[in-house]
């Protein structure tokens, strides 16, 4: 697999080799040769793919994503190395590039988050293959991975031997240090396993004395809790992935569930399953978060530009207006519209924005004809900014 595997920590220039290895693919691509979406495939399927065995078994390193991040981004906007391409070029912000699809990015896999995944599998398989050499060795996880693990897992305790009192989620689905903060903090001793704990109520003992009444509260519903459960001491330890189906871990999963809970923009999902090509839904994912190189954006990079539209000479150039209220596209719009009979669309300009004109369009069209739809509409905007790249440069 070409790792660097030394007794100590490894350098940087130990990791170049892999950063060489990235950046060598580049030049022979001719990225400036490709449409949009053909960046996007090599990124994903490539430049990405390249540094998973390392992510893999190597703690974070966040100068090493740093890297790679800088790379992917260059090609993905300019099609160039990194050197050659400055921030005014990448026309959406990175973390937003690279969340999944349904909640309004690209899906582009996320480095650091993607690098925790893969590491779980570490700490899956010391509880499910403990016959494997490596077991009882430190394993390339941190403390963020490990609270990431036991919140995705649900422990039935058997022997006790293998779950954690403490971390692991084994009192009804939950970990005792999140029932019990206040005795979690005051613990004397934060690592035995569930075995250890109940044998002679040990992790009694670790929290004694209790002065507050919190303290009391917490260790009067914690002591209940697990008096309560019942277990069979002959049995192993068992251990269930909360986020799939039949309860085993898959990466997959556990890069997903880093992302529940951040809030997510408009969903504009049934813009990758239209019927058009892709590169013409790169566009349209672009112009649904504004962010295409009309008048308004160029001011915003300093670069020079007409602050009038192309189209109609009489109105400032935002994405809105090129592709919605501008009076040209209006009338191209109602041509459409007249051609393919459909006259139970609302007017191009009736609604105040690019998104919610289009849902509301959706909503008129039934259900087995959207996607078809949804390349129709793609292709009136991808035409009408054609239309007005011809008007600005010939």
């Amino acid at each position: 697999m070409g790792l660097p595997l030394h007794t100590r920590k490894l350098r940087r220039v130990d990791v170049q080799p892999l950063l060489d290895k990235i950046g060598g693919r580049l030049p022979g691509w001719k990225g400036k040769m490709l449409s949009s979406s053909g960046r996007e495939t090599l990124v994903k399927c490539v430049l990405t793919s390249q540094p998973i065995y390392h992510l893999t078994v190597f703690p974070a390193q966040k100068w090493l994503i740093k890297q790679i991040d800088r790379m992917r981004r260059s090609f993905l906007w300019k099609g160039e190395e990194p050197e050659k391409v400055c921030g005014g070029h990448c026309l959406i912000k990175w973390p937003t590039v690279c969340t999944p699809k349904d909640m309004g990015g690209l899906g582009i896999l996320d480095l650091e988050r993607l690098a925790r995944a893969l590491r779980l599998r570490w700490c899956w398989f010391q509880w499910k293959h403990d016959s494997r050499p490596w077991v009882g060795l430190d394993i390339p996880c941190d403390k963020g991975d490990r609270d990431l693990f036991n919140a995705s897992t649900i422990v039935t305790v058997g022997k006790g031997n293998k779950a954690s009192f403490w971390h692991s989620s084994w009192v009804n689905g939950a970990a005792p240090k999140n029932l019990a903060p206040s005795l979690f903090t005051k613990s004397r001793r934060k690592k035995f396993t569930v075995q250890q704990a109940l044998h002679n109520n040990f992790w009694i003992n670790q929290v004694l004395p209790l002065h507050s009444g919190t303290e009391f509260r917490e260790y009067a519903s914690l002591w209940e809790q697990i008096s309560l459960l019942d277990r069979n001491p002959d049995m192993e330890d068992e251990i269930i992935w909360r986020w799939t189906s039949d309860g085993e871990y898959t990466t997959k999963s556990a890069y997903r569930i880093q992302f529940v809970g951040q809030a997510g923009r408009q969903s504009i999902t049934p813009i990758w399953k239209a019927k058009s090509e892709p590169k013409c839904k790169f566009f349209a994912w672009i112009l649904l978060h504004r962010k295409i190189l009309t008048a308004n954006n160029l001011a915003k990079r300093g670069w020079s530009h007409d602050p009038l539209c192309k189209l109609c000479n009489t109105t400032p150039e935002t994405p809105k207006h090129l592709c919605k209220d501008c009076s040209y596209t209006c009338a191209v719009w109602d041509q459409l519209v007249n051609w393919l009979n459909l006259h139970q669309l609302p007017a191009s300009n009736s609604v105040s924005s690019i998104y919610r004109w289009w849902k509301k369009c959706r909503a008129m069209v039934a259900k087995d004809n959207k996607s078809f739809f949804d390349g129709l509409v793609i292709y009136f905007w991808w035409n009408i900014w054609k239309e007005r790249i011809r008007r600005t440069f010939r």
